[in-house]
């Protein structure tokens, strides 16, 4: 007898999650939860992308973090701009799903839904919501909306009772998908639940075993599911194959025989390993398959047998009835922890409070108190927890439990346990005799449907009549055609084979009189010969490998065959019996014990899978340092308010012996918070989750919109309670008191200074200002306030770090724009800045690469100049590098992005980029590393730069890069390109900025080098060199950079130059505050600088102002068309609830950069991520027209106001093009109650 032991599946146990999904600019820091059980202690590199995995995300960030002793690292981002993120391991050994979030402008609704308990039956799905509003559990009416990404697949119309409510849906599609949730009487209370494990591979039940009870696996729960590991598995009915398998889910499979067997043998592999060296893949004996021969059993007998560590496959074969009868099963070692996590107001209380049923739910905590917090991992073992506690409004649509499921699920469903080689002989169908176990092939069997039994017909090989009885016999007999007809008599073998290569146009090879030789069947293993019922015939030139195959249509195993071969494979046509009489011809018909050989052969067949697997996606250049510090005020309007703390505690905390602590400080605002948190101890691991609300007597809740177009008017709201039932309420905005009206009677003011209740609720007219609610409770005396600004819609105000190179008797004070002056001892500081925000630019076309890589060696140069570490960065610009080189394609240019068709313009840009490397050279030669690194960038822009016959240095002066060129290598008539120099720096400005900008900027450092060689001109054209540098100075951005890569870039160059000379005499004297001090005084001085003067000489001088941009303020130039829809027609007016979509189109096509910018009314919504989005941007990704989703979420005006509208921006800019505006101005929009 033999026994085939089966490969088992690879396992991945990592991850990647964020802490929710939805983040607010400027304010929220971005947490990533890094999970790799099988890499403790190691460091891994997380890439941070611009864009969704469906169209072309480009590199943003890179980060690295070491990863603790149990598998676990969590890396933050800050300060990102608007715009949609992913998150990746590009270094990873095996593909690791990444995650997404969203940054964008929003606010959050004062409604708060989660999820009690959920079950999946077939396409019904059934949901136990809790549902509160403004912290008071919600009755009332809601509309409960099950998405699909973005489609609406279904919606009803639900009643909740003291905050509970159950609702039915019908889930389809692919997802993700998510529940969005809406106020009947009150459509501004939006709340979004995502469903993690709704996607249709996920949600879908995997067979785990069908021999005994048959048991299935999903990760959404169903009706009497148990989880295991994540999966929530289900038993179903029992079958009556000869060998039971049962248990698989308590460590200890049960193996009962219904009747009597012979040769018995036992298999289980698992399907995580630790991870082999080269050598041990090579020479060691796989520690994955362990066999058990358990010979002859009587039926009923019961043979226990260990499965493996958290999951695997066992494999039973025997022989019942002298024949073959094989089974499998997938198991599952099921965690028996019971973690939990306690939180009491200080570590002292008695009255600690844990989660452990519903009704303790109901304890409060007081807003701004410290918290102590402990965790139980529910085992003596010691690990870690990731703890997360965040508002409940802002759930994940990801955690790590339900990663790491899918990977399980995933490799289940490649074990195939439903599916075994041999059919049953005791049941319903019957073994044939012919096909023997050493060599299966009925799920290899040629394929047959329905329209190739319709094309045999066409070519005579059978009647129509055969064919119907084939098609009604099958499913009774459960056999496929090609049997079927064998077995009628209809057709034989070799001419359904013929007839099929003929079909599916591939040669036929009659085998028995094919002479194959050894040394080709030498080169695949039996193993894959017998798993894949192929045979390889030949190989031919450049190394195919030819295998005959009897199923034409069987494309994975094709696949399998590249993969594991590392071999190009071709096919030809075989009859399924030539082939398994051809394997056991050349490999053997083996008798006996055929275990022991068949592991062998799985670990000492040595195969290579580096050379032919496809490099990953890496489309990165990452940030080689951290931007630099900006330790300045924001304005008041800017300030961080108590609704922007949306994540309380996000850390790993260590549990010796399972047991851990921490002190949590909770804000001083009032809401529900979900504690989150994944628990590993070693390989097995664990989720807890709970909620807890913080309250406050007197309790006030203020609701205003965050933006407004000035002129405009919205409604506020303001919640009030006090348990006294004896307060007074007011309302100011910026110090004046707000008229306040009931909510159910909005046309009266009333007077709230003595209200006689416990709880109240006024509404008010809102415009632009800075809005106080304030409760007292006038029997205690305790007060309450919460505070939140309404903004200006389209307006930013934003700090701006700049430089101004001060010369003879120039001056600078402080004033209204001017808000922090800084003497600089030279200006690397700026150089350092402007190279930073050019290395962080947010696109990565072939030119944007280039500037961003150029810029990164600057970076690179100033670390060593410094003596700081470079491995990170040279680590970046490795992948920026790596990035360029798919953009290259030899014989042909640049592609302007990665599998894009050659640009000539944005090619020759990005040769000029790379060939500025020579720059900056000099300063890195000191570093083996560097110059190596630098060596490779600066072959491919020697390659490039003979593509484009570009002369370097240059031949000719046609610009003023030729200019500065000539002079940086002493190259050429070096009087000429100083006059060209010269002649540039008066250049008006004309055509697109952009490159005004780039030709100003290196005309400067033209002057600059080209002075410093010719002595009588240095005054002139240093002082023309400052000049122009101050001008370009003044453009920078509140990012620390040009408007563009292109100038940017021309900027570094300027500030090179700028850094050879020594501007300041550190002894010389300079007027500070009107008092004269020297140089050096002044830098080592910490007196606050409000004026600066300089009597002679240069300074450089960095100074903080703020910058603000108005849309309304953006100068069209470029017609575009915005319209709201319903149901496909454009109007104005709307009823509160309606589902709205924004049409933008750009009526002179796209161009190469352009972005749409939005910001939303009061009245109008982007729902996503929990949030109500009202201001973010969309990458028109290479179209002319986009729809946006929206909803009407608040009427446009106070019901004591008459009707009236509001009114919304949408903008169109260009990347490159800073003078591309679209801007069609304030649209109006008119929503009804």
């Amino acid at each position: 007898m033999k026994v085939k032991a089966n490969q088992p599946p690879s396992l991945t146990l990592a991850s990647l999650t964020c802490d929710r999904d939805l983040y607010r600019f400027g304010n929220d820091q971005v947490n990533v939860l890094v999970v790799d059980l099988d890499s403790p202690q190691r460091e891994v590199c997380v890439d941070l992308l611009l864009g969704t995995s469906i169209g072309s995300p480009t590199q943003f960030d890179q980060r690295n973090v070491r990863l603790n002793e149990c598998g676990l690292g969590i890396v933050r981002f800050d300060d990102l701009p608007i715009g949609t993120y992913q998150v990746v391991r590009t270094e990873a050994s095996c593909e690791i799903d990444g995650c997404e979030f969203s940054v964008a402008g929003f606010q959050l609704a004062p409604l708060v839904a989660t999820i009690g308990q959920i079950q999946l039956r077939k396409k019904a799905l059934s949901c136990t919501l809790r549902i509160s509003h403004f912290s008071k559990p919600l009755t009332g009416a809601i509309r409960v909306d099950l998405y699909d990404k973005k489609s609406r697949i279904d919606s009803r119309p639900v009643s909740v009772k003291q905050g509970l409510a159950i609702v039915g849906l019908e889930i389809d599609g692919d997802g993700p998908h998510h529940l969005e949730i809406t106020m009947v009487k009150d459509s501004s209370a939006t709340a979004t639940i995502p469903l993690p494990g709704s996607e249709r591979q996920q949600r879908q039940e995997t067979v785990l075993t069908s021999s005994g009870l048959t048991t299935t696996a999903s990760l959404m729960p169903g009706q009497g599911t148990t989880e295991a590991l994540g999966l929530h598995v289900r038993q179903t009915e029992q079958d009556n194959s000869p060998v039971q398998i049962t248990d698989t889910l308590r460590g200890v499979v049960r193996i009962e025989a219904r009747q009597d067997i012979e040769d018995c043998v036992v298999c289980t592999c698992a399907f995580l390993s630790p991870r082999p060296t080269l050598g041990e893949v090579a020479n060691a004996r796989s520690p994955n398959a362990h066999f058990r021969r358990l010979g002859n059993l009587s039926a009923g007998n019961v043979v226990e047998v260990p499965s493996s560590e958290l999951a695997g496959l066992i494999s039973v074969g025997c022989f019942v009835d002298e024949k073959p009868w094989e089974a499998r099963a997938v198991t599952l070692h099921r965690c028996d922890w019971k973690p939990a996590v306690q939180i009491a107001p200080n570590v002292d209380s008695i009255n600690q409070t844990g989660f452990k049923d519903e009704s303790d739910r109901e304890t409060l905590f007081e807003p701004g108190t410290k918290v102590s917090m402990t965790i139980d991992l529910g085992t003596d073992e010691s690990g870690y927890a990731a703890v997360v506690i965040r508002d409940a409004r802002l759930q994940p649509s990801s955690r790590p439990k339900q990663r790491l499921a899918a990977s399980i699920k995933l490799a289940a469903e490649e074990a195939q346990p439903g599916d075994v080689e041999t059919q049953t002989v005791y049941g319903s169908s019957e073994q044939s005799e012919r096909y023997p176990y050493g060599a299966h092939y009925s799920t290899q069997t040629a394929a047959i449907d329905d329209e190739t039994l319709s094309k045999f017909v066409d070519r005579e090989l059978i009647s129509e009549s055969q064919a119907d009885h084939v098609m009604e016999s099958a499913p009774e007999c459960g056999k496929p055609y090609f049997t079927l007809l064998e077995d009628f008599g209809y057709a034989d073998a070799e001419d359904m084979s013929r007839a099929l290569a003929e079909i599916y146009g591939y040669q036929f090879v009659d085998l028995d009189s094919l002479s194959i030789k050894e040394a080709i069947i030498e080169l695949c293993p039996e193993s894959v010969a017998r798993e894949n019922t192929v045979i390889p015939i030949r190989e031919d030139l450049g190394g195919i490998l030819v295998f005959a195959m009897s199923n034409p249509v069987d494309l994975e195993t094709i696949e399998k065959l590249r993969f594991i071969l590392n071999r190009r494979i071709e096919i030809v046509l075989a009859t399924p019996d030539a082939i398994v009489e051809a394997i056991n011809h050349f490999y053997g018909q083996v008798e006996g014990d055929y275990a022991d050989s068949m592991l062998q052969e799985f670990t000492d067949t040595a195969i290579d899978f580096c050379e032919t697997m496809d490099e990953g996606d890496e489309s990165v250049v990452p940030s080689p340092v951290a931007a630099g510090d900006r330790d300045f005020e924001l304005p008041s309007s800017q300030q961080l308010d108590q609704e922007d703390a949306h994540v309380i505690f996000c850390e790993l905390i260590e549990c010796p012996s399972g047991r851990g602590q921490a002190a949590v400080d909770l804000p001083d605002r009032t809401g529900r918070y979900t504690i989150d948190a994944f628990i590993v101890s070693g390989r097995q691991w664990s989720h807890v989750e709970n909620e807890f609300d913080v309250h406050s007597d007197p309790y006030v809740k203020l609701q205003v919109p965050k933006f407004l177009l000035d002129g405009d008017q919205a409604s506020g709201r303001v919640i009030a309670r006090c348990q006294s039932g004896n307060f007074s309420l007011t309302v100011d905005r910026d110090g004046t008191s707000v008229e306040l009206h009931r909510a159910d009677a909005p046309y009266d003011p009333v007077t709230t200074d003595h209200l006689t209740t416990t709880e109240s609720e006024f509404t008010f007219v809102v415009g632009l200002g800075r809005y106080t609610a304030k409760v007292c409770d006038r029997v205690s005396g305790k007060t309450r306030e919460e505070t939140h600004p309404v903004e200006p819609l389209g307006k930013l105000v934003e700090p701006r770090r700049t430089m101004r190179m001060l010369s003879d008797g120039e001056r600078i004070e402080l004033n209204d724009q001017i808000r922090r002056i800084r003497l600089l001892p030279s200006v690397q500081p700026m150089k350092q800045m402007v190279a930073e925000a050019t290395a962080n630019y947010d696109h990565l076309c072939c030119e944007q690469t280039a500037a961003k890589l150029f810029s990164a060696v600057v970076c690179l140069a100033n670390q060593i100049g410094s003596g700081e570490p470079i491995e990170k960065s040279c680590t970046a610009i490795r992948v920026g590098l790596k990035r360029q080189q798919r953009m290259w394609l030899p014989g042909k240019g640049f592609a302007i992005y990665p599998g894009n068709s050659p640009d000539v313009t944005w090619g020759r840009m990005a040769t000029m980029h790379l060939l500025k490397m020579d720059f900056v050279s000099e300063l890195i030669e000191s570093n083996s590393m560097a110059r190596s690194l630098l060596g490779e960038v600066r072959q491919l822009a020697r390659e490039s730069a003979k593509h484009y016959r570009i002369a370097w240095p240059p031949e000719s002066i046609g610009s003023s890069e030729d200019a500065y060129a000539q002079l940086r290598f002493g190259h050429g008539d070096q009087s000429q390109a100083l006059e060209y120099a010269r002649l540039q720096a008066r250049k008006p400005i004309a055509g697109v900025r952009t490159f005004w900008r780039a030709d100003q900027a290196i005309a400067a450092a033209a002057l600059l080098r080209g002075g410093s060689e010719q002595a009588g001109t240095r005054a002139s054209d240093s002082a023309e060199a400052m000049r122009l540098a101050n001008r370009l100075f003044d453009e920078l951005g509140p990012e620390g950079r040009l408007y563009s890569t292109i100038d940017s870039v021309a900027l570094v160059v300027l500030l090179l130059e700028l850094s050879r000379a020594e501007w300041m005499q550190s002894g010389a004297t300079i007027a500070v505050n009107d008092q004269a001090q020297t140089i050096a005084d002044a830098l080592s001085s910490t007196v606050p600088i409000e004026s600066l003067q300089t009597s002679h000489g240069t300074l450089a001088v960095e100074y903080l102002s703020y910058v603000e941009q108005d849309w309304m303020q953006f100068v069209s130039n470029t017609p575009m068309t915005v319209q709201l829809m319903v149901g496909g027609h454009a109007q104005s007016q709307f009823q509160e609830g309606d589902a709205i979509e924004l049409h933008v189109r750009i009526k002179q096509g796209y161009k190469a950069g352009d972005l749409v910018w939005v910001a939303l009314p009061p009245c109008l919504s982007r729902i996503h991520g929990g949030g109500q989005v009202k201001q973010f941007a969309v990458d028109m990704e290479g179209e002319s027209e986009t729809a946006i989703r929206l909803a009407a979420t608040a009427p446009s005006s106070h019901p004591f106001c008459p009707p009236a509208s509001q009114r919304f921006l949408v903008c169109l800019r260009n990347m490159y093009d800073e003078d591309r505006i679209g801007n069609p101005g304030p649209i109006s929009v008119q929503v009804a109650k």
